[in-house]
């Protein structure tokens, strides 16, 4: 099966201004990605779809292809992932380029490595999957989660049957990382989505591993991490 990796990289953060490219552990976040993309062998091609130079810039020289600039249209608040999948598909689609399987990898998943996404083709593969999406064990049940009343009250907060539980009590929950998205071509242009409602698949990896770096916490807590994982490696 062919695969092509996209690697969604915009300019514009709200939250991180120019999150791609500022360093982690002495190289651009984005890298970290790119690399591990790069690594994995069943991977047909990297490419990264931008709409900054500088971004385009450090990808190639990283070694992903930015075969077109996204136009600025798909570089909003508002635009979805999807979309800037979809538009990749059909610019590579009229170029005569066709993939069997589609992988996302974002960047803001500096923790995921080649040993992650072949487990995940390994799974899409074994399992005869339309899609497989990286998920981590939750932080907390989803019975402790709920909203506050009007004035900030919690009379409800809590069904009694789980006000004296303990979290290791709950069954076991998973929450999307972020990490890995893996879709059939066909599958994903035709329900413009990698959430299916048939043959989908979790591929499991650890809260460590699949850190999502949203905040400026996210980022101080993934450098330790990063920092803890290079002093285990030496």
């Amino acid at each position: 099966m062919k695969t092509l990796t996209i690697v969604p990289a915009r300019a514009g953060s709200k939250r991180l201004p120019g999150k791609n490219l500022r360093p982690l552990h002495g190289k651009p976040l984005i890298c970290w990605t790119l690399e591990a993309a790069l690594q994995a062998q069943r991977i047909d091609r990297v490419i990264v779809s931008t709409d900054s130079e500088e971004i385009a810039e450090v990808s190639r020289k990283s070694g992903a292809d930015v075969p077109f600039m996204r136009p600025p249209e798909l570089a909003e608040d508002t635009t979805t992932t999807q979309d800037v999948i979809e538009h990749a598909i059909g610019i590579l689609a009229a170029r005569g380029e066709h993939y069997d399987r589609i992988m996302l990898l974002q960047p803001t998943s500096p923790l995921r490595t080649a040993k992650h996404i072949e487990e995940a083709l390994d799974l899409f593969e074994r399992k005869r999957a339309l899609s497989v999406i990286s998920v981590s064990p939750a932080e907390h049940p989803p019975q402790w989660i709920n909203r506050l009343g009007p004035e900030g009250e919690m009379n409800h907060f809590l069904e009694a049957v789980n006000r004296k539980r303990r979290s290791q009590d709950f069954a076991g929950y998973y929450q999307l990382n972020g990490a890995i998205y893996i879709a059939d071509t066909d599958a994903l242009l035709r329900h413009h989505s990698f959430y299916l409602d048939e043959r989908c698949f979790g591929y499991v990896m650890s809260r460590r591993d699949g850190i999502d770096i949203d905040t400026e916490i996210d980022w101080y807590l993934a450098e330790a991490l990063m920092g803890d994982i290079r002093d285990e490696s030496t």
